[in-house]
């Protein structure tokens, strides 16, 4: 049987650096700083990558999970040297950063629902101590913290949309968290 605790741990330390360095690039207004975060999350998001590429041999929506975040991860890739171009004043390429955020970020959010919904079957077909659903919770608070995120920055309350996000990321975090302790002690990593 192969194992979802492993490279599910690897998943989870990833996504809390990740999250960190996203709250951290908000708060320093060095352009030079900026750029080191991006190119770090990108290394992260190579990480996280492989980790799900471990974890989508389980079943069919993990491993579309790995696809969408295979291309979403060309997007952010993509989007670091757009945004390292327009630091470097190449104004015009920022029509097109639009919309190729725009499209990676349909990637991701396809990503993150076929992730969720393939580990909570993963849950079902071996029996984890885990409420059914729960982790599908995941996704919508990705899709609600991005969303309203998007809205209330538009809107002009940069901070609003900071404190939205952090709160919808940590519950994600917290959320994923129970779930790998419930794998972990299924597979006997974690004493009961």
């Amino acid at each position: 049987m192969i194992s979802v605790y492993k490279p599910l741990r690897v998943y989870f330390l990833v996504s809390f650096f990740t999250y960190a360095l996203a709250l951290f690039q908000y708060i320093v207004n060095e352009y030079l700083i900026q750029i080191v975060i991006l190119f770090t999350v990108s290394m992260l998001y190579l990480v996280k990558l492989h980790s799900i590429y471990r974890i989508g041999r389980i079943s069919n929506k993990l491993k579309k999970s790995f696809r969408c975040y295979f291309a979403s991860i060309i997007g952010v890739i993509i989007i670091t040297a757009l945004v390292i171009s327009f630091f470097l004043g190449i104004v015009i390429m920022a029509p097109f950063y639009m919309l190729i955020c725009s499209v990676f970020y349909v990637l991701s959010l396809m990503a993150e629902y076929y992730f969720t919904y393939g580990l909570d079957e993963v849950a079902q077909e071996r029996n984890y101590d885990y409420p059914n659903g729960k982790i599908k919770l995941i996704f919508f608070l990705s899709l609600i913290g991005n969303m309203t995120t998007q809205y209330v920055i538009l809107s002009g309350l940069f901070v609003a949309s900071l404190v939205i996000n952090a709160i919808c990321s940590i519950i994600s975090l917290w959320i994923l968290y129970e779930y790998l302790q419930a794998a972990g002690k299924s597979e006997n990593f974690i004493n009961k």
